[in-house]
């Protein structure tokens, strides 16, 4: 159709480019089909495998585009918190801080030798991942209620500009609820950007 418009019509029209709708195509992770072909995908294979089982939301299309330092941060704290939850039936609460989270790679990771070279990360690296992660997969928590449940109330704005890194390494933390929990599906998956290694350390909590 559109060629033949195209023929019958003003020479001054450009011609359709079909470079922009596969564009926009590829950014959609849709499947593209040539006549007595397989179907040709533009995204990868996690991804991929996602969309067909309808899973890509957006915090789960965060988590896939995480660093890999930033995923060994982040799988620090689910560690962290899974051990916290159990802790809290017996009536003890801890805040989650970067602090714990720094503590929980080096020594049940990196000092453990489970390391496999790719996923180790100085300290300076694995500090900028966190500040890159506050204010988004991380907030700040403020808790009102003498230690109540970690999804406090949050005014919505964050910035690591200008704010003293050890303070920042010390102020209790809360990972969303609807994160946390896409979280915990993609390490069952294998989606993460990280390597084995620190994969198989995520899935297990002591």
């Amino acid at each position: 159709y559109t060629s033949s418009f195209l023929d019958a019509a003003d020479s001054t029209i450009p011609s359709f480019d079909a470079t922009y709708l596969m564009e926009s195509l590829k950014i959609m992770g849709a499947n593209i089909f040539k006549e007595d072909s397989e179907p040709r995908s533009f995204v990868n294979a996690a991804t991929q495998t996602q969309a067909a089982e309808g899973d890509t939301s957006p915090p789960m299309q965060a988590l896939l585009d995480l660093s890999g330092s930033q995923v060994a941060v982040l799988l620090s704290a689910k560690r962290i918190l899974h051990r916290d939850c159990q802790s809290e039936e017996d009536g003890i609460i801890r805040p989650l801080t970067f602090e714990r989270m720094q503590k929980e790679y080096y020594s049940y990771f990196i000092a453990q030798g489970k390391a496999s070279g790719p996923d180790r990360y100085d300290e300076t690296v694995f500090f900028k991942a966190f500040i890159q992660l506050l204010g988004g997969i991380f907030q700040p928590a403020k808790d009102h209620t003498g230690g109540g449940p970690h999804q406090y109330y949050f005014s919505g704005k964050c910035s690591a500009v200008g704010m003293d890194h050890q303070l920042l390494k010390k102020i209790p933390l809360y990972l969303n609820v609807h994160m946390e929990s896409e979280l915990e599906r993609a390490v069952k998956k294998d989606l993460l950007n990280c390597s084995a290694a620190l994969r198989d350390w995520a899935k297990k909590y002591s």
